[in-house]
C-alpha cells in the first residue's frame, strides 16, 4: 500500500484512482503537463517486507501505456538510466513490516514519449503493480511557468518521506497562467508627539500573483512548496527566488478543480528608518559688548604727568591748548 506521493506525478496502488477514472469526474482529464519526454522527478512510498537499512531490491518493469490504455512500450532500461533508484527508508522500530521507497531524480528523456499525447506509467514494485497519473508531453513551455522546489533537509510524515537528500529536487509546469496583479504592502511602526506622527520604521513589500485551474493531487504537491528552503519560479525568461510562497484552493465544478491563487514574495524588501527629521535649531548668537567710551582727557592731568617727568608745557590758544618744547602736537 501507497503511504505517500506527494510528488507532482502522483502514484496510486488502483488504476481507478487516476483523475479521469473517478466517477463523480465524469471523464474529465486533468493531465500533469511535461516537458518532452523528460519527466519530472518524483517519488512514493509504501509498506513492504523488512530489509536491512539500506538495501534496495531489484526494479520490476516499467511500462508505459497512452491515457486510453493502448499499450506503447517498454521503459525499464530508459527510466533506470534516468536515475530511478528502489530503497529502504531507516525505522529502527519496524520490525517484519518497513517503509520502502522508490525515487526518481529524472536526469534524461524517456524515449517514446512524443509531444502532444497523453500517458502513464505502470511500474512492478516488489510483485506489485503500482500506477501514475496521467501525463501530456507538450513541445514548448516558454509561456509556462516553471515552479521548482527543494529542501536541505528531509521531510518526514506518518509512514512515509520526502526525500531531498543530494539535491533531490521537484518541479511542474502551469498552464494558462501569468505572473502579473501585484500587490503592494507597507507596515510602519510610528510614534505620536505633540501632534505629530513621527515614523521609527517603515517597510514596504511587493507580492506577485498568478492563478490557474488544478486538481486535488496538484495541490496536494504543491501545499509542501510553502515550507521548502528553495523556490524558484520561471516564467517569460525571468526567474524569481521566492521566500514567501502561499496557495489558496477555491474549489469550483462541484468540488472536481480549484481556482488555485498563488501568492509569492521575493527579496525587494524596501526598509528605512525614521520619517522626518528635525531641524537642529542654533541658539541666537549673543552680541559682542560694545567697547567703553574713552573719557576726555583732562588738561591737567596731562599736565601733572608731564611735571612729573620734568617736562614743562607752554600753554598756549584754544585750538592748540598743550605744545612742548618739541613743537609735538597731542
Amino acid at each position: 500500500m501507497i503511504t505517500a506521493s506527494l510528488s507532482p506525478l502522483r502514484w496510486y496502488d488502483d488504476i481507478e484512482q487516476q483523475f479521469h477514472r473517478v466517477p463523480w469526474h465524469g471523464g474529465q482529464m486533468m493531465p500533469l503537463i511535461i516537458e518532452g519526454g523528460r519527466l519530472p522527478p518524483f517519488q512514493f512510498t509504501y509498506w513492504g517486507d523488512y530489509l536491512p537499512y539500506p538495501q534496495s531490491w531489484p526494479l520490476g518493469r516499467v511500462f508505459l501505456y497512452k491515457y486510453n490504455d493502448e499499450y506503447v512500450g517498454e521503459i525499464t532500461n530508459a527510466i533506470e538510466a534516468a536515475g530511478l533508484m528502489p530503497m529502504g527508508i531507516a525505522d529502527p522500530t519496524a520490525a517484519v513490516e518497513r517503509i520502502h521507497q522508490v525515487l526518481f531524480p529524472s536526469t534524461q528523456e524517456i524515449p517514446h514519449i512524443q509531444a502532444g499525447e497523453s500517458y502513464y506509467i505502470t511500474m512492478q514494485v516488489e510483485g506489485v503493480t503500482r500506477y501514475s497519473e496521467v501525463f501530456r508531453s507538450v513541445e514548448d513551455v516558454s509561456e509556462m511557468i516553471r515552479i521548482e522546489w527543494g529542501n536541505d533537509k528531509d521531510m518526514t510524515l506518518k509512514n512515509g518521506l520526502i526525500h531531498y537528500s543530494e539535491g533531490q529536487k521537484f518541479w511542474m509546469f502551469v498552464e494558462g497562467a501569468e505572473i502579473a496583479r501585484p500587490s503592494y504592502e507597507f507596515e510602519e511602526e510610528a510614534e505620536s508627539r505633540g501632534g505629530y506622527i513621527f515614523p521609527i520604521q517603515q517597510i514596504s513589500r511587493k507580492k506577485y500573483n498568478f492563478a490557474f485551474l488544478a486538481p486535488e493531487y496538484i495541490c496536494d504537491a504543491m501545499r509542501v512548496i510553502r515550507m521548502c528552503d528553495t523556490k524558484t519560479l520561471t516564467h517569460r525568461g525571468r526567474t524569481y527566488e521566492a521566500n514567501v510562497f502561499a496557495m489558496e484552493p477555491q474549489w469550483v465544478n462541484q468540488g472536481v478543480v480549484a481556482t488555485v491563487d498563488v501568492e509569492f514574495e521575493v527579496d525587494e524588501v524596501i526598509s528605512t528608518i525614521g520619517g522626518y527629521q528635525v531641524a537642529s535649531v542654533r541658539a541666537p548668537e549673543t552680541p559682542e559688548p560694545e567697547p567703553e567710551p574713552i573719557p576726555p582727557i583732562n588738561p591737567d592731568d596731562i599736565a601733572y604727568a608731564l611735571m612729573a617727568n620734568d617736562t614743562e608745557p607752554l600753554m598756549a590758544d584754544d585750538t592748540n591748548p598743550l605744545i612742548y618744547r618739541d613743537n609735538d602736537t597731542i
